[in-house]
């Protein structure tokens, strides 16, 4: 997982070097709790719950290492 977030830091300074200044970053939607998730949850239809903790888990690791990237003053990250 450290490799993706490497890439974005990678990505975020790319497009910085190009001349943005305001980015935005969205985080992950909360896979497990859509209506095809929720299908697959069985007759009573429940949330998968290791998929909401791995999404919960990621949108978390995500912003941290957005809040310690050389460009936290330059990006905005929207939690879904």
């Amino acid at each position: 997982m450290a490799s993706t977030f490497l890439k974005c830091d990678l990505t975020l300074k790319d497009l910085y070097s190009l001349g943005a200044r305001h980015i935005g970053v969205f985080s992950t939607a909360a896979v497990g709790c859509s209506p095809f998730d929720r299908n697959r949850g069985g007759l009573l239809r429940e949330c998968l719950e290791l998929e909401l903790e791995e999404a919960a888990w990621f949108n978390s690791e995500l912003s941290s290492e957005l809040d310690y990237s050389e460009l936290s003053q330059n990006r905005c990250f929207s939690d879904s």
